[in-house]
């Protein structure tokens, strides 16, 4: 099967030199505290680097209102879901009027609405967050062909309704079993619809921990390991300091994306983050067991056609 796919990797030591000028201080900081620690405890569980290290990558901490997007966020979210519809038209080669359109894992809602400013016929987004669809009523609230569904993908009742296109953004890298949404999305999606699915950041990509707010440290997720970060930067006891992320890999992704047997890949592109690629050099123990794939791809855009 031959799909659109794009090798990031080729012009990597033209792109290198570029990213390493940019940001000198943090290497001579991050070297010197290699230097400088304890070398009889493995830097893998050395919780005291790991304070050195968030105090060179310290976390960015934004207001936050409970239940509210607060109005900066707001505006975010609103751009994104202009260029989340675009990234559809664009990859998908189809324009959203007349067309029917279910987001997954829809967040607040607002790449429905802004389906629905683009004329599609009927316009819907799934979620289970009771929070953000309760902000979905109180912003917009459902219409005749604009619906928000608080419910899980799985067992909603779809009644025999099909979409010309479904999206999902940023969710893959947090469904337990990826290849079972593309399953439930074969049986709700339009015999000629098209799936379109975009996700950043992978697990092992720098800032994969997708502790915004907390963790600033890219890669802290392949450098430490799990106890000891949660140990750090958590008061309560956690097993998982990442919870909610299925950690898989590039690779595992495309093995699922391309390999479907519902689905046959029309465009498969690898997003590539190349801002930390001198820390390869800096830990080079610790990402032995990481491909330059799962170091430098941050995200995946795939789309999808019913076989």
């Amino acid at each position: 099967m031959s799909y659109l796919a794009i090798d990031h990797h080729k012009n990597l030591s033209q792109l290198l030199p570029n990213q390493i000028t940019t940001n000198i201080k943090p290497i001579t900081q991050i070297k010197q505290a290699i230097l400088d620690r304890d070398h009889s405890i493995p830097l893998r569980r050395d919780i005291k680097f790991l304070s050195r290290l968030n105090d060179i990558f310290a976390p960015v901490h934004a207001a936050q209102v409970k239940g509210r997007i607060p109005s900066k966020e707001h505006e975010a979210i609103l751009s994104a879901a202009k260029r989340n519809l675009d990234l559809i038209e664009e990859c998908t080669q189809t324009k959203m009027q007349g067309r029917s359109y279910l987001d997954i894992g829809c967040g607040w809602g607002y790449n429905i609405d802004e389906a629905h400013r683009r004329k599609a016929r009927y316009s819907a987004g799934i979620e289970i967050g009771q929070v953000r669809h309760k902000s979905w009523e109180e912003r917009v609230g459902d219409t005749d062909d604009m619906k928000f569904i608080l419910d899980d993908l799985h067992t909603h009742d779809f009644q025999e309704q099909t979409f010309d296109i479904i999206s999902s953004f940023n969710s893959f890298e947090h469904f337990d079993d990826p290849a079972l949404i593309l399953h439930r999305c074969s049986k709700i999606i339009a015999p000629q619809g098209l799936l379109l699915i975009s996700f950043n950041p992978l697990f092992c990509a720098p800032m994969g921990s997708h502790k915004y707010r907390m963790i600033n440290i890219p890669y802290v997720q392949n450098i430490f390991d799990d106890d000891i970060v949660s140990k750090y930067f958590f008061k309560k006891k956690v097993k998982d300091p990442y919870p909610g992320l299925n950690r898989k890999r590039v690779r595992e992704f495309e093995s699922i994306l391309c390999e479907d047997e519902h689905f046959s890949p029309l465009v498969f592109n690898k997003h590539t983050d190349y801002r930390f690629a001198w820390m390869k050099g800096c830990f080079r123990n610790e990402f032995t067991d990481f491909s330059n794939d799962d170091l430098f791809i941050s995200g995946i855009t795939a789309v999808l056609k019913l076989k």
